[in-house]
């Protein structure tokens, strides 16, 4: 398992317009900001509601295969604790507010 790179944030970008994950993401309710961990949790749900195809499955068990290094029979056999517990291992979550809280300094 590794870090997410910049080639798997542009394909997570692909897939979420695949899934039209921007419509997804708008219908969340955001306003328990105190429980963060259910927002992520609604939206890990709505990603997979997103999948009603085979098709769809294999896309998303492909984009998780190259952060996991797993296979994709690997990944598609995953209970959804341990997925959720390796997607916060290779997307470290303080790493990413960090990127997203505090502007690149462009001097």
């Amino acid at each position: 398992m590794r870090k997410l790179n910049i080639d798997d944030v542009l394909n997570a970008i692909a897939l979420s317009d695949k899934f039209d994950m921007v419509k997804v993401i708008y219908s969340l309710n955001f306003e328990d900001k105190e429980n963060i961990e259910k927002i992520g949790f609604n939206a890990v749900l709505a990603l997979l509601r997103q999948a009603t195809t085979e098709e769809m499955r294999v896309e998303l068990f492909t984009f998780l295969s190259y952060p996991l290094e797993m296979t994709i029979e690997e990944v598609r056999k995953l209970s959804l604790p341990r997925l959720a517990k390796l997607v916060l291992e290779v997307a470290d979550i303080e790493e990413w507010k960090e990127v997203f809280t505090h502007p690149l300094d462009l001097k």
